[in-house]
This record gives structure tokens, sequence and C-alpha cells, in this order.
């Protein structure tokens, strides 16, 4: 996988999680679980991991993002799967 590919997945992510947080159910428990505004989180790329499954050797793309509070703990992440066309899979959001 290439840089630039690398790039765009973890840019995509970023605004996946950023649309996540934009829905008011997500606003509402994020601010209920952490005490602070969702847009208050500090994001930073944790990793891209690459997985083979099945017999035909497809592609699952994972972009991990890493979630912090604004006083730099880890609250959590938020990881953005695509599969080898770039077409959307799954995301998890998750707080600790």
């Amino acid at each position: 996988m290439q840089t630039v590919e690398m790039n765009r997945l973890l840019e995509v992510a970023r605004g996946a999680f950023q649309y996540c947080i934009s829905l008011e159910e997500n606003r509402s428990q994020t601010r209920d679980e952490l005490g602070f505004p969702p847009e208050a989180i500090i994001v930073e790329n944790d990793f891209i991991k690459i997985q083979f499954n099945g017999p035909d050797d497809e592609r699952l793309i994972e972009a991990r993002l890493k979630l912090n509070s604004p006083d730099g703990k880890n609250v959590g992440y938020y990881a953005y799967q695509e599969d080898e066309s770039g077409e959307f899979v799954d995301e998890f959001f998750v707080l600790y």
C-alpha cells in the first residue's frame, strides 16, 4: 500500500469519524460518557491494517484513529474499514 493511498484512507476515516460524532445520538452519548463535548476529542492516526480473508484472499483494510481527551488521555478509538475496491464495510466507535 502506497503512502498516498494510506493518507487517503486516514483522511476518509477522519471524515467518517467527524460525521459519526455529528449525529445527535452519538453526540449525547459521547458527552455523557466522557464529560466533555465530542468536538474536543483530539484525533491521532494510530495504524492501518490489511487483512486477507477467505480462499480468494479478499482484502479488508482498516484505518484506526486514537481518540484523546483535551488533556491527552487516551479515551478510545475509531476504526474505519473498506474492501479492496475502496467501498465502505464497517466502522467502530469505542470509548474506554
